[in-house]
This record gives C-alpha cells, sequence and structure tokens, in this order.
C-alpha cells in the first residue's frame, strides 16, 4: 500500500464515518471521534504513512479559517502528528535495527511487578532492565505523565499503550528501575496488562511529552461549532 492508502485505512478503522473533501484532506468534525492515542496500524505504518494535514494558516497570505471548525480541527490534527510522527518513526528505526538511542528511548526486559487498585483507577508497577549510564536521579526520562508504548512481539502487532504516573527516585536506583504507570485504552487495556503478568515487554517512551497533548484533546472537543472566525481580519476603522 501507499503511504496515503495505509494512512486512509488507519482512519477508517478507527471510526472516520464522514468521506474526505474533494483534496483528500480529513473532514473537521473527524476529530471529534479519533482518539489521542494512536492505533497500532497507525504507528507501525511506514515513515510519512499519516493522515494527510491542512497547513497552519499564518501570516497575510494564509488566508482566513472558514470556521471555528476547521480552524480548531486544523490544529488538532497537526499537534496530534505532532505526537504520532516521532513514535511512528522510532519505531520504525527499532524495527529495522537503525535506531539512534537519541531519537527515542527503548527499554528491555520490561515485566509487571505489582497491581495496585487505586481512586484514580488501576496501576501497575514495571520493573525493566536499566539502561548503561543512565543517571536516573539527573535525567528526564519517564517524567509524570510520558507516554510508553509496551509491546511483547517487538512491535510487529501487539501494542499497549501507558502513561508514567510515578517515577520515585529511589525505586529507580540499580539495575532494575521500578516506575508505576496507568494503562490507556478502557478495560480491554487493563485486561491486556493482566495477562501480561509474568511476562516481557518491550517498551518506548515517546520523545513528545504526552500530557500536553492530552490537555489539548480534552479540551478542543469543546469548542463551539459556530462563532466568530478565528484569526479574521481587523475591521477598518471609518
Amino acid at each position: 500500500l501507499s503511504s496515503s492508502s495505509a494512512a486512509s485505512d488507519v482512519y477508517k478503522r478507527q471510526g472516520e464515518s464522514q468521506p474526505r473533501g474533494d483534496d483528500g484532506r480529513l473532514p473537521w468534525e473527524a476529530w471529534r471521534q479519533i482518539s489521542a492515542l494512536p492505533t497500532a496500524a497507525e504507528v507501525t505504518a511506514a515513515p510519512g504513512g499519516g493522515p494527510p494535514l491542512r497547513a497552519n494558516r499564518v501570516g497575510r497570505g494564509g488566508g482566513v479559517y472558514a470556521s471555528v471548525c476547521e480552524y480548531v480541527g486544523t490544529h488538532f490534527w497537526l499537534l496530534r502528528e505532532d505526537c504520532v510522527a516521532p513514535l511512528r518513526e522510532g519505531i520504525a528505526a527499532y524495527r529495522a535495527g537503525r535506531l539512534d538511542a537519541r531519537d527515542m528511548h527503548v527499554y528491555s526486559d520490561v515485566a509487571v511487578t505489582r497491581v495496585t487498585p487505586s481512586r484514580c483507577g488501576v496501576t501497575y508497577a514495571l520493573s525493566f532492565a536499566s539502561p548503561p549510564g543512565v543517571q536516573w536521579g539527573m535525567c528526564k526520562r519517564l517524567l509524570y505523565g510520558s507516554l510508553l508504548g509496551l509491546s511483547a512481539d517487538g512491535f510487529e502487532s501487539s501494542l499497549l499503550w501507558a502513561t508514567v504516573a510515578e517515577r520515585e527516585p529511589e525505586l529507580c536506583c540499580g539495575l532494575r528501575p521500578t516506575i508505576t504507570v496507568r494503562v490507556e485504552g478502557g478495560l480491554s487495556g487493563v485486561l491486556s496488562a493482566s495477562g501480561a503478568l509474568g511476562g516481557r515487554w518491550t517498551m518506548v517512551e515517546s520523545p513528545a511529552y504526552f500530557e500536553v497533548h492530552t490537555h489539548t484533546r480534552r479540551t478542543t472537543p469543546c469548542a463551539p461549532a459556530r462563532s466568530p472566525r478565528p484569526c479574521s481580519p481587523p475591521a477598518r476603522a471609518r
């Protein structure tokens, strides 16, 4: 499949019901149904296989957005792709055996060691083999809210999303650091994680800070369908 057709298939599987426009771009209402989390097919697509995007309209030559929906939809897709594209490229490089460790962090021999129910949901303690040379007391790895992708088959087909809920410095010392995560994806994700007890995973950390995109995703559906057009040129004074 070409990258454009692969991207089309991915977004159809995510529940896109509206047809694309004449230029092949995604409809503006689609962002209200699309999850902020990418699917396994989306991040394992070939590099460049993301959705067709409209350019942000800036400056005098950028034009005017036709509606608030178009404005918010444009920025939602651009922000989402900012988060997804580095994961897609990093996973592709990892599978090809040419990943630069500076582009995306990978952790091996990941195991679920504890399951803890709480008022905020079920959390999981993950232990993993510490990469050589990492000084956990000084680095910015695995911060609260960081998006993690876990796979049991080297990201060939299985993929489970989690976010860092806690990283205590004293638990990150030694050869097997431990962090606490929340599994994303609702009940199906929790059941998948529960079934992984005793198994071993490979874990990647998103190069983009997912917590920022999470708040954006929660607020954009609240945008009104009708209101004055953003970025419209100001009325001329008489």
